[in-house]
């Protein structure tokens, strides 16, 4: 099976045409967060009619600049995946959308408790080796959450939750400048990058192996 994993759209509707037209031989879309830019329902529509057009299965999770409106629109289309246990074409995948406080001031944030409490709740419902784990807000002290200056920025109950239970794939987000594919305990970390800045991810997953690349349009 193949992903293709984005990240951090941040309205940039061109963007993500652009990669509906060059990426058009993958099986699932996996979307981790901010499809807008502070924006709401108004602004994610023209972004999910794009999304549809891929004609494969899409899962998202919000991210922290998602005004609520995005989130009511995602659970319409049946493609929201926050705080949830789904399938991605017959793999099991756990959501979780927005973020730990920003410096400044984002719509959609979360403390390290409730985090865990969202993500707890779930866990008895992994069955099974493989399954995916969608999160905006990478884990703490991996490849995947420094930010330029050095410093790492993840989430610990993320971090957490992964050593505990092993997803086979982990794809997040959030942190534009820490694109990277890694490993972290037993598993893939998957940072693709902000699309808006051309940056994505395409996977390879199924029969007890998984693998991924970082592409640029």
């Amino acid at each position: 099976m193949r992903l293709l994993i984005i990240s951090d759209i941040h309205g940039s509707i061109e963007k993500l045409k652009e990669l509906s037209v060059k990426e058009t031989e993958i099986d699932v879309l996996l979307l981790a967060g901010d499809l807008t830019h502070f924006g709401g329902k108004q602004q994610a529509l023209p972004l999910v009619e794009i999304l549809r057009s891929f004609k494969v299965p899409v899962l998202v999770v919000h991210g922290n600049c998602d005004r609520t409106g995005v989130a009511d629109l995602l659970e319409e289309e049946g493609i929201f995946a926050h705080g949830k246990l789904v399938s991605a074409a017959g793999v099991p995948l756990i959501g979780l959308g927005g973020s730990l406080p920003a410096p400044i001031p984002t719509p959609s944030t979360y403390s390290e408790e409730e985090a865990a409490a969202v993500l707890g709740a779930l866990a008895d419902g992994i069955g099974g080796s493989e399954w995916i784990l969608l999160v905006h807000q990478p884990p703490a002290e991996s490849g995947a959450d420094r930010i330029a200056a050095g410093r790492h920025v993840g989430s610990t109950s993320v971090a957490e939750f992964i050593r505990n239970h092993r997803p086979s794939l982990v794809c997040t987000g959030h942190i534009h400048e820490s694109y990277s594919v890694s490993s972290f305990g037993e598993s893939l970390l998957v940072n693709p990058g902000s699309l808006k800045d051309g940056r994505y991810a395409v996977a390879k997953f199924g029969d007890g192996e998984v693998s991924a690349e970082l592409r640029r349009l």
